[in-house]
């Protein structure tokens, strides 16, 4: 008891032993509550109207530092005291009060695992806050980068995460023009792209500018060469290719024989043309007239040409709807006009690599041609000439590859007493069995 109650308590006892038992107490007239100090420490203060409060009555709280980080454990229950322990503080805002990184005052660091800044609100392992963590997002700087995101083309971003930017859609290795060092003129498709080969097919196949140039010549029926003589220039070999006579046609272009750039007619044509042949040609001083052979060489030619005495005649090719013997359609190589040949003992005939193979016209008959027939269709003729003889004789052999497909039945007429006979003839005699023309 403090030294103030305890005068008090005297005082009281005092004045009750003066009254007698008695007298009534007047309690009036000394003042028994208590005032306190609540922060009265001096022992010299003898005011015996106050009371020091007893320690009691201290409510304030510590929390463990266990880092030594100057943040409370803020899962911890605090210590109530009025100073604080060792090792406590007053606060309790250390979230995780094991690592002395890892408080309010710590600066967040990305991709650790850890809330070192104690603020859910600061991310760590998902920056951008698209809602992906860094393991997932290949750009976790940028929202916009993530696995549920769309791939934009050509934006330099990997959008979806799925291994680069979208900048080969077609998946042909290289990379469209729409971006830096790009080279693919169209990357929607795989069969464009530098390095390609040139197809007929309309497109620029191989980024060079041009559509269905280059090896895409004469390749398709909408790429067809302007003629053989072009094919030729361009270093192709010889083999089937499209080129435009009257329309695009497929024909065997001979880039080697005599000089190359001969166009072999396909005897499937022969009825179809619809001008004279000869419009087609560079030139209509030379014609081939290719022989298939039954033994080898199994391809001969003859290269002809007019005789000296008719230069002034160019050699002419005229589709014709029969012919003398009632073998149907044909192509025809003349050789002298009608109106010229026509004339008794006239030296007529043609050139054949560089032989003349004349006769003396007899009768006046003014045959000078040879005719190629359709498939399917021709005559048998077998009145042997000298003629026929002199002309099969002059033949020699050619490396080109022409298929059989461009051979058919063929038959010589050469005046009177010059020629008539048929490739039936021509078999037996000389085995030779079909003929085909090579214009240029």
């Amino acid at each position: 008891m403090s030294n103030r109650l305890l005068v008090l308590a005297m005082l009281a006892m005092l004045a009750a032993c003066r009254r007698g038992a008695g007298d009534s107490v007047e309690t009036s007239s000394v003042d028994t509550s208590v005032e306190t100090d609540p922060v009265d420490t001096d022992p010299a203060d003898t005011d015996t109207g106050h009371t020091d409060p007893v320690d009691t009555g201290c409510v304030a709280s510590w929390w463990a530092d266990g880092d030594g980080d100057l943040f409370g454990d803020a899962t911890a229950v605090p210590v109530i005291a009025c100073a604080a322990p060792d090792a406590f503080v007053a606060n309790a805002l250390d979230c995780r009060d094991d690592l002395v990184l890892v408080n309010p005052d710590a600066a967040e660091v990305p991709y650790d695992g850890l809330d070192n800044d104690c603020d859910a609100d600061t991310l760590d392992d998902d920056l951008d806050g698209d809602g992906f963590l860094q393991a997932n997002d290949c750009d976790d700087g940028d929202p916009a980068v993530n696995p549920a995101a769309v791939e934009v083309l050509y934006d330099g971003k990997d959008n979806d995460c799925v291994g680069g930017d979208l900048v080969d859609v077609d998946g042909d290795g290289v990379a469209s023009t729409a971006v830096s060092g790009g080279t693919d003129c169209d990357d929607t498709l795989a069969t464009v792209h530098p390095g390609l080969p040139e197809v007929c097919d309309g497109l620029d196949n191989d980024c060079l500018g041009t559509v269905d140039d280059g090896d895409a010549v004469g390749t398709g029926v909408t790429c067809a060469a302007a003629s053989c003589v072009a094919l030729r220039d361009d270093a192709r070999a010889s083999g089937g290719y499209y080129v435009n006579l009257d329309t695009p046609r497929a024909v065997f272009c001979d880039n080697t024989t005599e000089g190359g750039g001969w166009t072999v007619i396909n005897p499937a044509d022969i009825g179809t043309f619809g001008a004279d042949l000869d419009t087609f040609r560079a030139r209509s001083g030379q014609v081939l007239v290719y022989l298939s052979d039954a033994v080898v060489p199994e391809r001969t030619y003859t290269l002809v040409e007019q005789l000296d005495a008719y230069s002034a005649y160019s050699l002419e090719i005229s589709q014709n709807s029969d012919g003398i013997g009632g073998g149907g359609v044909n192509l025809r190589l003349t050789m002298i006009p009608t109106t010229v040949a026509a004339v008794v003992g006239a030296t007529q005939g043609f050139k054949s690599n560089g032989t003349e193979v004349t006769f003396v016209n007899c009768d006046g008959n003014p045959n000078s041609y040879i005719e190629l027939f359709a498939p399917g269709l021709g005559y048998n003729a077998v009145v042997p000439y000298a003629f026929t003889t002199t002309w099969i004789g002059t033949r020699a052999p050619t490396t080109a590859p022409i298929p059989s497909a461009y051979f058919s039945d063929a038959a010589m007429h050469q005046g009177g007493c010059g020629a008539h006979n048929t490739s039936s003839y021509w078999s037996s005699t000389y085995g030779v069995t079909a003929a085909a023309f090579g214009l240029r």
